[in-house]
């Protein structure tokens, strides 16, 4: 009976346990959700976007707003990218209203890398401006193709995402 008593109390415990955790877990995504949708953390988070795109496409990348949850994805509204450098607001090379990027959290966890974790990005609509520059290139090929390597620089590591873009 000794025995049978004390597996009692540690499925009472364990279950007390389990609820808690639970609660706890949802108490934490609730307070993410709504620092998330507050001005808190929206305008830091689109800040940081904008400004690694724009280093990692060599060229402004401007986002109005974000929404979405944090968790699957993220959706990027109102994009506008320049053709070269800054960004003329009558005069972007790409727009579109909604940019959706879908996220694996368990991948962001295991690999700490953000490339890595996008499932896939897909761009709703949307208007692109083709434009050749002084040297007879295409504004596009600039936007998707890096850059070439200075002479005697190691080679970069091998690209993370993995995803789809649609």
């Amino acid at each position: 009976t000794r025995i049978m008593l004390f597996t009692a109390k540690t499925k009472k415990i364990s279950q007390w346990l389990f609820i808690l955790c639970l609660s706890t877990g949802l108490m934490l995504y609730l307070l993410g959700s709504w620092l998330y949708r507050t001005d808190y953390v929206q305008p830091y988070l689109k800040k940081e976007i904008e400004k690694e795109l724009s280093k990692q496409f060599r060229r402004q990348i401007k986002i109005n707003s974000l929404s979405g949850n944090l968790i699957s994805s993220i959706h990027l509204n109102d994009v506008k990218i320049a053709h070269y450098g800054p960004l003329e607001e009558t005069n972007p090379m790409i727009t579109t209203p909604k940019i959706k990027v879908s996220l694996s959290l368990l991948k962001l966890v295991q690999t700490k890398d953000v490339l890595a974790a996008v499932k896939k990005v897909q761009m709703e609509g949307g208007h692109l401006k083709l434009v050749r520059n002084k040297k007879d290139q295409w504004n596009l090929l600039d936007f998707v193709l890096p850059p070439p390597l200075p002479p005697g620089s190691p080679p970069p590591p091998p690209l993370s995402f993995t995803g789809k873009v649609q």
